[in-house]
């Protein structure tokens, strides 16, 4: 699991999260508070929190760094297409149910990153591409590589 930061009513990766602190701090925004560590002092709309693990405990849906691909640990898929860093959050059974429904490159992701099946037969296709794909090239999944890059196991 990633540690991730609060802020303005989003989700940042570590890596974003304290990049937005030392940027406010550099700058000297008026809302960096006196002690960051002591977040009491302060909201979550003028300064981030942060970072907490497991991105805060479970969600709805797979969660990603809300700066997308200007993200600094951004995830690049295959085709190209650049998303913010997956946090690896851990999901409620309608977060399940929401990852293994999209169909494309971000739903294969999500279900090879959370080890879900497809549901009710959706997107077999992409499935059945996928699986060829990592036959005919040896690559690993999405997820796999992600959690690779992550310093988490494969």
């Amino acid at each position: 699991m990633m540690n991730a930061y609060i802020y303005q009513a989003d989700v940042y990766c570590e890596a974003c999260g304290a990049d937005i602190r030392a940027r406010a701090i550099a700058n000297r925004s008026p809302f960096v508070p006196a002690d960051p560590d002591d977040e009491t002092s302060y909201d979550s709309d003028e300064f981030p929190k942060g970072p907490y693990p497991d991105v805060g405990g479970e969600a709805d849906f797979p969660q990603h760094c809300a700066s997308g691909p200007e993200c600094l640990d951004a995830l690049e898929l295959d085709s190209g297409h650049t998303l913010g860093a997956w946090l690896d959050n851990p999901l409620t059974a309608d977060g399940e149910t929401y990852a293994r429904s999209p169909c494309g490159e971000v739903g294969q992701f999500w279900r090879h990153a959370y080890g879900l099946s497809v549901v009710d037969g959706w997107c077999a296709r992409c499935e059945a591409r996928l699986a060829a794909h990592e036959r005919s090239t040896g690559d690993t999944c999405f997820g796999c590589r992600a959690r690779a890059r992550k310093g988490g196991a494969a």
